[in-house]
């Protein structure tokens, strides 16, 4: 069964830089042609310190010019937030004006249904009084009618 516990030993270390006595014939900077003066491996490093440099700062302009752009970002973003949210309450506001006057229209066709079901029941109950009217008048008629029969067989 394996452990898999860590085990802290000692810790490998570099070997140290060779000095110069000790760097062997075959190693590039005993080969004059490919050897660089240590004034001229300075001048490179301050060379490519200053193009870090420059690097950084760009980098650092960079962030600050996306930081920029995610400051307008937030802000547009906030300016059509608020206009939405502007023409949602004035599309409620309509909204609202519409479902009161359909809800008006609507009472409005209620009191005229209601209007002409009680019209209707007056012409009903007008035809129901024309209707007893005219068996009154032929009622009256025959009366009249018999009254002169009558008044006609008293006078034989």
């Amino acid at each position: 069964m394996q452990s898999n516990s860590y085990q802290a030993g000692p810790t490998p270390r570099a070997p140290p830089a060779p000095m110069y006595s000790q760097i062997p014939p075959t190693h590039p900077q005993n080969h004059p042609q490919q050897y660089l003066h240590p004034i001229e491996i300075l001048q490179g490093l301050n060379k490519l310190s200053s193009k870090v440099t420059a690097i950084e700062i760009q980098q650092a302009n960079d962030v600050m010019n996306v930081g920029d752009m995610v400051e307008e970002i937030k802000k547009d973003n906030q300016s059509i937030r608020h206009d939405f949210a502007q023409q949602v309450d004035e599309r409620n506001s309509k909204d609202a004006i519409t479902q009161s006057a359909c809800d008006r229209l609507e009472k409005e066709v209620l009191a005229m249904r209601k209007q002409n079901l009680d019209v209707k029941d007056e012409v009903a109950k007008l035809k129901e009084f024309i209707g007893v009217m005219r068996e009154d008048a032929i009622t009256r008629n025959a009366c009249g009618l018999l009254g002169e029969q009558l008044l006609a067989i008293k006078g034989q």
